[in-house]
């Protein structure tokens, strides 16, 4: 049997350990994978007041507190799992749309596996797929 060397698990704006996390982070340690945890943030424009005025980003405000939140999500798996090869947890935000910036990252990165909890869209039951996990899917 073919094992995983490099797993991909999407966040997709979790900030807990999901069902979905706790499988990727099991077959990371039974394969000695790599597991990195990305999310996708989409971009937004800073108003032109706010950007002179303070001089900030408002996107790169959001990439860092996207960028903590899954550092302290993998600081959690790390002590949840004592048996976790700490150097083998990585994090990682991307910009742009969700699920076009997911399969270039696949692409580019060589990932054997990608892993994401299914969402169901707002007002439909929790058994169908979201719009994002479809275009994944295809």
């Amino acid at each position: 049997m073919k094992r995983f060397k490099n797993i991909l698990f999407f966040a997709d704006s979790s900030e807990e350990i999901t069902p979905a996390l706790r499988r990727a982070v099991q077959l990371a340690e039974s394969n000695h994978a790599r597991l990195t945890v990305v999310d996708v943030i989409e971009p937004m424009k800073t108003p032109d007041e706010i950007s002179s005025r303070f001089d900030i980003d408002l996107s790169e405000i959001l990439r860092e507190q996207r960028k903590q939140t899954l550092e302290t999500l993998s600081q959690s798996i790390e002590q949840d799992e004592d048996h976790l090869d700490d150097s083998l947890v990585y994090t990682k935000v991307l910009s742009g749309i969700p699920f076009v910036e997911i399969i270039r990252y696949v692409q580019s990165g060589g990932f054997d596996l990608l892993i994401k909890m299914a969402r169901a869209p707002a007002g439909i039951s929790e058994k169908g797929f979201g719009s994002v996990d479809l275009h994944l899917l295809r």
